[in-house]
């Protein structure tokens, strides 16, 4: 299938690459169902951010948002070993276009970006979705219950779909890349959890930091 035969996409998943993908194809005139229960704890991983991200959130419109429930990140800290510990600010590097970041609550991140994707264009369904493999294929396809219970949605949402009616807006407008955000976590060796398992540590610098072991 080429990719200018399709009018309609579902996305499953509504994390930050999965809303920000559904914004992205709202905006471009498609036709998103995004998938999401919502169901994620505020201490994830992915909860730490790197400065590339603040970007991303200009981009959307959330920066001033995401700073009001969020900790301000200076930088961050790599423990290696009791004696190998490497402090990294953000402001020493090079060409660097932003110097800081956010420690955020993934729950709360994960709905700004989805309120955005919303209101591009794209269904927002607080449920699991059901696929299907295409017989004779390596593709999926939404299953028969699944697919109508999206358009149940759909047709009950106030005003039509906003994906539908953003469709011609959409190719109007001028379309760029589609990407996603990427966190960045405190390293600690094997065995070595530390403050991490879903705590705060006291880093090295000022603003809150979270360790996770390598493995």
């Amino acid at each position: 299938m080429s990719p200018g035969r399709i009018r309609s996409v579902a996305i499953i998943g509504g994390g930050p690459s999965g809303a920000l993908l559904a914004h992205h194809l709202g905006r471009a005139g498609l036709a998103v169902a995004l998938f999401d229960r919502a169901q994620r704890p505020p201490l994830v991983v992915g909860e730490s951010l790197v400065p590339a991200t603040v970007g991303f959130m200009r981009e959307l419109g959330i920066e001033e948002e995401v700073r009001g429930y969020s900790t301000f990140k200076p930088g961050a800290t790599f423990v290696f070993g009791p004696d190998d510990v490497f402090n990294l600010r953000f402001e020493d590097v090079r060409a660097a276009k932003f110097k800081y970041s956010y420690n955020v609550p993934r729950d709360k991140l994960d709905a700004s970006i989805t309120a955005v994707a919303e209101k591009s264009g794209a269904l927002l369904i607080r449920d699991s979705a059901q696929l299907e493999r295409v017989e004779g294929s390596d593709r999926v396809r939404l299953s028969d219950e699944t697919l109508e219970r999206t358009r149940a949605e759909a047709r009950h949402r106030p005003g039509g779909t906003r994906g539908e009616r953003s469709r011609g807006e959409g190719r109007q407008r001028e379309r760029g890349p589609v990407q996603g955000l990427w966190p960045v976590h405190r390293v600690l060796p094997p065995g070595r959890a530390g403050a991490g398992d879903g705590q705060s540590s006291q880093g090295h610098l000022p603003g809150k930091m979270h360790s996770l072991p390598l493995v």
